[in-house]
């Protein structure tokens, strides 16, 4: 708060004052609810952090038995410093036969805010797309959490960001786990984009061992008030998002 007074202060008064505002911004900093992307996080939870090869810094989240990166994942490259392409061309996206990133719409800055969105083949790429000692998980991690929260009918406003800053509308999320799901939308493997500020969707790494090979398993949350958590298969051309969990 700023003050009109004129007060004088000695030089080792200033000094102290100094040093206490360093070390009070220090700690705000640790705890800030909103990071440099301008996402929102649970003041009232303690996150943790892990950093992935590029030097990308993501904060974490344990809920239940189960710690979670709690921003969408940003690397451009695999594990073992191979560079994941990055597909601007619908065509071929819709043709890629191996991993592949793009950001949402082509623009970098969404990329920012909302990570990249990865075809299901960069997912289960044995170079491995997440940090050392995280993967991305399967159909059966992802129910774990759900299960924790109370089922996937009503946990959907836990697992939100707070706010209208990134999701459109009638948000109703409290993210009271510290999960701080963004609407990060989605990329079709025709690669037409859409739903951005509508609705999130995470690849989870179960192969829906579909007839013709083609789809794999992923999670999704949706605005207006929707407390639902849904799932359900899509082409694995499609770019989702990707939360990595810790082994």
């Amino acid at each position: 708060m700023k003050r009109n007074n004129n007060i004088w202060l000695c030089p080792l008064t200033v000094m102290s004052l100094a040093l206490i505002l360093t070390v009070s911004c220090s700690k705000d900093d640790e705890n800030n609810p909103s990071n440099g992307s301008g996402i929102t996080f649970n003041p009232r939870l303690t996150y943790g952090k892990v950093t992935d090869i590029e030097g990308n810094v993501y904060k974490t989240i344990t809920i239940g038995t189960q710690t979670w990166m709690a921003e969408n994942l940003k690397v451009t490259q695999y594990r073992n410093g191979d560079s994941i392409p990055n597909i601007t061309n619908n065509t071929q996206w819709n043709n890629r036969s191996s991993g592949a990133y793009c950001n949402y719409g082509n623009s970098t800055d969404k990329g920012v805010v909302y990570g990249k969105l990865y075809n299901w083949l960069a997912v289960i790429d044995p170079r491995n797309i997440c940090p050392v000692g995280w993967h991305v998980p399967d159909d059966a991690e992802w129910e774990t959490l759900f299960d924790y929260l109370g089922g996937y009918q009503v946990i959907g406003g836990k697992m939100k960001e707070t706010g209208t800053t990134h999701w459109a509308y009638l948000n109703d999320g409290t993210n009271e786990s510290g999960f701080t799901g963004l609407p990060g939308g989605m990329r079709y493997f025709d690669g037409g984009f859409i739903d951005i500020g509508l609705s999130g969707y995470w690849w989870s790494s179960t192969d829906a061992q579909d007839y013709y090979d083609l789809d794999a398993y992923y999670q999704f949350l949706s605005g207006a008030g929707d407390d639902n958590v849904g799932y359900g298969t899509g082409s694995k051309n499609n770019g989702m998002s990707i939360r990595c969990l810790k082994d």
